[in-house]
C-alpha cells in the first residue's frame, strides 16, 4: 500500500467511502493529519502514504518495496512482497517506498529480475553480481529488463551504481554503465531507440553491487525533453563513448490517472554543468529546470497546472541537507513528501540531483478525513 514518495505506484485498491467504489488515491504525511485529498479513478491510482498508522493497516495483494540505509544491497522475496534493501544512506523523509502494489498480481523470478506483474503493469528489481565489466553487466541487465517489458511501455527506471564517479580502465564507471545501457536499447530498437527512452535516474550507492529497478505498463506513455537542455541521448562525446539513454520526463497517457515522472534533474544547461562548487547556484539552476519541465508537462496535458506530488533529493555531501531543505521549503515544496538521501551524483562536478512526480489536479473529488 505504501507508494514511493515521488515516483511509485499502487494499482487496484477499491474505496470503501467513495461513491461507486472507484479506485482511490490519497496521501498522509508522516505522523500528521491527513492533508492530501482522495482521488477516484476507474482503473489506476497513485497512492503515496507515509504515516506509521497507514503502514500498520492490513494490506492485501502483492507489492514491491524499497527501504533505504541497508549495510549492503539485497532483495528479499516473500509470497506477497518483494523488498529491495538499498545501500544508500537516508537523511530525512520516508524511509520506505513502494514501486508497485497490485490487488491482483503474480510475483516471479526472471533470469535477472524479481518481478511483480499482472495484465496491465509490471515492475522489477535486480542486483548485479559483477563478474564482468560494468559495461557488459549493464548491457546484459538492460537486455533482460527490456525482455521483461515486451508488450508493455517502459515508464521509469532507477539505477544505483557504486563508486559511480571512479575511473576504471581509463573510463568513469558512470560512462561504462551508460555504454552498456545504450547498447541494449540500440540492439532492441535500432533507429527508433530515441522514442523508447523513458524517465530515469542514475546515482551512486554504497557497497559493490549495481541495482536496477523499473516500472512499465500497458497504457501508452509520452517521453518529453527540456527545451533548455540537450537531450541526454544526444550529448557530445566529451560525456562518454555512448550517451546516457533516458528522457527528461515520461507522461502516463491514461486520462483517469495522469502521472508524469521527472528524471533525475541537476544543474545543467545545454549539456554543460553550471555552478561547480556553488550549492546555491546549483539549486537555483536545478529548480529552474524542474519548473521548465512542469510547464512542458502542463502544456502537454493541456490543463491549468501540473502539480508536483513528491520529490526525491540526492545529496553528495550530507552537510548540504539543511540548506537544500530550506531552499526547497522556500519554493513551496511540502517536506513531508520529500525524501533526502546521501548519494554521489552522476557528474562528479555536481552536488545535488532531484527527481519527482507530477499529477493532474482537476480530478480531485472528496477530501480525506481522519
Amino acid at each position: 500500500m505504501t507508494v514511493e514518495v515521488g515516483a511509485w505506484f499502487q494499482i487496484g485498491r477499491r474505496s470503501q467511502t467513495a461513491a461507486g467504489g472507484g479506485l482511490v488515491v490519497g496521501a498522509e504525511p508522516a505522523g500528521g493529519a491527513a492533508l492530501f485529498p482522495l482521488v477516484r479513478f476507474l482503473k489506476g491510482s497513485l497512492f503515496p502514504e507515509f504515516s506509521e498508522k497507514m503502514r500498520a493497516m492490513p494490506q492485501t495483494g502483492k507489492s514491491i518495496h524499497v527501504t533505504f540505509g541497508a549495510a549492503s544491497s539485497s532483495v528479499e522475496t516473500k509470497p506477497s512482497r518483494i523488498t529491495l534493501h538499498l545501500a544508500m544512506p537516508w537523511l530525512a523523509g520516508p524511509k520506505e517506498e513502494c514501486i508497485l502494489s497490485l490487488s491482483d498480481g503474480d510475483i516471479r523470478e526472471s533470469e535477472s529480475f524479481s518481478l511483480l506483474e499482472n495484465s496491465e503493469y509490471v515492475a522489477g528489481v535486480a542486483i548485479l553480481d559483477s563478474t564482468r565489466s560494468l559495461q557488459e553487466e549493464s548491457q546484459a541487465i538492460y537486455r533482460s529488463l527490456l525482455k521483461c517489458c515486451e508488450g508493455f511501455h517502459l515508464y521509469r527506471c532507477w539505477n544505483y551504481v557504486p563508486t559511480i564517479n571512479v575511473v576504471e580502465d581509463h573510463l568513469e564507471r558512470y560512462r561504462q554503465f551508460n555504454a552498456g545501457r545504450w547498447l541494449a536499447f540500440n540492439e532492441a530498437f535500432g533507429q527508433q531507440m530515441s522514442t523508447r527512452l523513458c524517465a530515469a535516474s542514475a546515482v551512486g550507492c554504497c557497497g559493490d553491487r549495481v541495482v536496477v529497478a523499473f516500472l512499465a505498463g500497458k497504457h501508452t506513455v509520452q517521453h518529453l525533453e527540456n527545451p533548455h537542455q540537450t537531450p541526454a541521448h544526444r550529448y557530445p562525446l566529451q560525456y562518454g563513448p555512448k550517451a546516457p539513454a533516458f528522457a527528461r520526463a515520461s507522461l502516463l497517457n491514461n486520462p483517469e490517472s495522469r502521472t508524469a515522472w521527472l528524471s533525475g534533474t541537476a544543474s545543467i544547461r545545454g549539456s554543460d554543468s553550471l555552478g561547480t562548487g556553488n550549492l546555491k547556484e546549483q539549486l537555483a539552476v536545478t529548480w529552474e529546470n524542474i519548473r521548465t519541465m512542469q510547464e512542458v508537462i502542463t502544456q502537454t496535458w493541456r490543463v491549468a497546472d501540473a502539480k508536483p506530488r513528491t520529490f526525491k533529493v540526492y545529496l553528495r555531501h550530507p552537510e548540504n541537507y539543511i540548506p537544500t531543505r530550506d531552499f526547497l521549503q522556500n519554493q513551496g515544496v511540502d517536506l513531508n513528501s520529500a525524501i533526502f538521501l546521501h548519494s554521489d551524483i552522476c557528474r562528479s562536478e555536481l552536488d545535488v540531483e532531484i527527481e519527482g512526480v507530477f499529477e493532474q489536479q482537476n480530478q480531485l473529488l472528496i477530501p480525506m478525513s481522519q
